[in-house]
């Protein structure tokens, strides 16, 4: 994502993974796998990711054109000189600046129910991704959550926005994207909603996520080791940059200073 040299660029995946060292492993089906597989299982995942495709377009078309109310203008509230003196048109004038007004209001209501509506359903995805993180279990989800968001936030956060409306279990995809930096980075090229939206079932649907059959880990591995060199200081002072960007949505700050920490 950064201009960097090719050693700097082996550094900075071996940190990571000093960083993102689990007891999960992340496995994608192969295409040789998907070779052995009956025709006729092969032609029905197809024919369900093809429909899933079609419902993460409809909802994305949905949220890119919402419903846009007709602006009423009330206007001036009529006078018998304002309508000539004549009592029938004033009369009529007055009727319906009232309905006006009525339905000023109501659309004020409906628009509050709309804020509502939007309001709980980010609710409740957020505490749909706070339930899939812990069932996911993962020791390090926090870095793997920072490394996908400051990924996005350097390209376009409406990107992340995509993935996570298009994946079924988010925190998956996000602890997925977040230890596959490669994965992300071709991701985050595909400017298209609905092309990305579509990689990203594909994605889920190809990987697994799961315990690892053996839990040793490589002598002198540090976990939580940035950039080699990283000091009591330095860990704190990267703390408090997460803490603020987790508030402001702005990842910048962190990625330049990890980028500070790492070896020549």
């Amino acid at each position: 994502m950064f201009d960097e040299d090719k050693n700097d660029d082996t550094n900075v995946d071996q940190n990571l993974d000093n960083e993102l060292e689990d007891d999960l492993e992340i496995t994608f089906v192969s295409e040789e796998e998907n070779e052995d597989e009956d025709d006729s299982n092969e032609s029905q995942a197809f024919r369900d990711l093809r429909k899933q495709n079609r419902l993460l377009q409809q909802q994305l078309r949905a949220k890119d054109t919402p419903k846009q109310d007709e602006v009423i203008e009330l206007g001036e509230e009529p006078t018998l000189e304002s309508c000539e003196y004549d009592e029938d048109k004033f009369k009529a004038e007055v009727k319906a600046y009232y309905a006006r007004e009525k339905a000023i209001e109501k659309q004020k209501e409906e628009q509050a129910k709309q804020q509502d509506k939007v309001k709980q359903a980010q609710q409740t995805q957020l505490e749909a991704y706070e339930t899939q993180k812990k069932a996911l279990g993962a020791k390090n989800y926090k870095v793997a959550e920072e490394e996908f968001l400051t990924s996005v936030h350097a390209v376009n956060p409406a990107l992340g926005e995509v993935i996570l409306n298009a994946a079924e279990d988010m925190a998956k995809m996000v602890y997925v994207l977040g230890t596959q930096p490669k994965k992300l980075e071709s991701l985050l090229k595909i400017t298209n909603p609905y092309k990305l939206a579509a990689e990203v079932a594909r994605i889920e649907k190809d990987v697994k996520v799961q315990k690892k059959q053996s839990n040793i880990k490589p002598e002198g591995t540090l976990k939580g080791d940035i950039g080699g060199g990283a000091t009591a200081s330095s860990e704190k002072h990267l703390e408090k940059l997460r803490a603020e960007a987790q508030k402001t949505g702005d990842f910048t700050k962190v990625a330049a200073y990890k980028r500070s920490l790492r070896p020549d």
